[in-house]
């Protein structure tokens, strides 16, 4: 990956980047070097998750460094995700004749826009090749030439009784007692693997001052006899080291 003149990303950019994505239809503006900025915030969290773990594999700070690693990979994820379906969206209005502006597209999705519209001119014309009232297809001089499928003839009347075909109706239950598959939305793997991967919080109180540790949604910085909720793994970790205790809610 080349260095450009962009300010590196924060993890603290990509969940701004997600909010706005997932509050708005439309494409929301982002930075034109996005999927770059966010592969080098992945590997940079990757790395340092991996520092803390040659270190001390059972810190806190390793822990919270883990879960941040996670989130953003998931925060990732779903940005590519939420942009990919407007953009769809955007090839198939242009495609019915609307007027689409591609500015707010980073270079890698200009690219994935247009494979989108050419295929979808091509299937809306579909229908016109079948029944003959396009027989050619129009094509810039320095495309690649595709060889195009013949357009069947419709079949000749029949001339007498004859010749029409008899054709067996078949059972009344067309699917023959058993069950139509349902096909799940994309979007459910996403949803149940955010809920898979979302922490329990737990309340603990601390035993001593702690130094500042980064956790998957914010740093912490706590000192004795605070209270404090935070993901159970993390809290694991400081009560397995009497660092802190857990906090029981009265029934």
């Amino acid at each position: 990956m080349q260095a450009g003149p962009y300010k590196p990303m924060k993890f603290e950019d990509l969940t701004e980047v997600y909010r706005e994505e997932k509050s708005k239809n439309l494409l929301s503006e982002v930075r034109s070097d996005l999927y770059p900025a966010m592969s080098s915030l992945l590997v940079s969290l990757r790395a340092e998750y991996d520092r803390f773990l040659s270190k001390d594999p059972d810190s806190i700070m390793c822990e919270g460094a883990n879960q941040r690693r996670k989130k953003a990979n998931r925060l990732a994820r779903e940005i590519v995700s939420l942009r990919m379906l407007k953009i769809s969206s955007m090839a198939l209005r242009a495609a019915s004749g609307a007027q689409s502006v591609t500015d707010v597209l980073t270079p890698e999705e200009k690219t994935y826009y247009a494979v989108i519209l050419d295929a979808s001119n091509a299937h809306m014309s579909s229908i016109d090749r079948m029944t003959g009232q396009v027989k050619y297809e129009i094509r810039p001089i320095d495309a690649p030439q595709e060889v195009m499928a013949p357009v069947p003839k419709a079949p000749e009347p029949p001339q007498t009784l004859k010749d029409v075909p008899v054709f067996d109706d078949g059972p009344d239950d067309f699917f023959d007692g058993e069950e139509e598959e349902i096909i799940s939305s994309p979007r459910e793997p996403v949803q149940e693997e955010e809920e898979r991967e979302e922490p329990d919080r737990v309340l603990i109180r601390i035993l001593e001052d702690l130094p500042v540790f980064a956790g998957p949604d914010r740093d912490y910085d706590l000192k004795r006899e605070d209270l404090v909720t935070m993901p159970k793994s993390m809290a694991d970790a400081l009560i397995s080291r009497s660092r802190a205790v857990l906090v029981r809610p009265s029934p």
